[in-house]
């Protein structure tokens, strides 16, 4: 009797199939699992600006042109940057990253402005850094992110804040009105927060209506742990997700 064929013919391993024989590959993210017993919640968390900002979250600043938006969030982050109390509420000090995709020259005026109020001598460093012009998340995310980790070298100190000013300007392709392209604004946000560990404040607009909130998707307000509408009268809390601030903050918009 003649031997019988094997019923499957083992293919050599060569260049172009190598990987069929190799075991696959662990996945590059790692699921959290936690038991019953391990979900009690942290009612000390750090926070950036006491009351207001935690520690690693996601904010948006948003109000019409010309309402101050962007001289409220400067003089936020330089408060941080500098260990001030910021209307009377305590903040941690430590670097922030400010990046001014929008008006990067005129910004720099509003920092001499700031030190000339303040009496801070023009040639002091403090733990704040400017990146004076548009970049886009959907591609310079790494490079931003190798940016700051250089930045927290210079320093000798992590990140704290980071401002993304404006949304417009970092968003890259798409539409913002469109859910999935906002999403790939949000994930970039998210990787930014897990690589730094830092708070991510993004400074936006709004739109037509001004009663329908911030300009684009709601997937954006979804995704937020506390957002702001700044007027020429006040800042407003439009959301927080721990806490719920009632009374408005009156500023002056010099």
């Amino acid at each position: 009797a003649g031997v019988k064929a094997p019923s499957k013919v083992m293919k050599p391993i060569d260049e172009t199939n190598v990987e069929e024989f190799l075991p696959p590959k662990p996945p590059k993210k790692k699921i959290t699992v936690l038991g019953f017993n391990e979900t009690q919640p942290n009612f000390n968390s750090d926070y950036l600006v006491k009351g207001l900002l935690d520690a690693g979250e996601l904010s948006l600043f948003y109000g019409a042109s010309g309402t101050g938006t962007r001289f409220v969030v400067l003089d936020l982050a330089l408060h941080v940057a500098l260990g001030l109390k910021w209307r009377d509420r305590k903040v941690k000090h430590g670097l922030v990253i400010y990046v001014a995709a929008e008006a990067g020259n005129g910004m720099k005026k509003r920092i001499l402005a700031f030190k000339t109020y303040n009496k801070i001598d023009v040639n002091q460093d403090e733990t704040f850094a400017l990146i004076p012009h548009s970049l886009n998340l959907q591609t310079d995310t790494e490079a931003l992110i190798l940016a700051i980790k250089e930045t927290e070298e210079r320093y000798k100190t992590k990140a704290k804040l980071i401002v993304l000013d404006t949304v417009a300007r970092v968003f890259g392709e798409g539409n913002e009105n469109e859910a999935q392209h906002m999403n790939r604004f949000i994930d970039r946000c998210g990787v930014i927060q897990h690589e730094t560990g830092a708070h991510v404040l993004a400074v936006h607009h709004t739109g037509k209506d001004e009663s329908k909130g911030a300009r684009g998707s709601t997937a954006l307000t979804g995704a937020l742990d506390c957002s702001f509408l700044v007027t020429k009268d006040c800042i407003k809390c439009a959301k927080l997700k721990e806490e719920q601030i009632t009374s408005e903050m009156y500023h002056l918009l010099h």
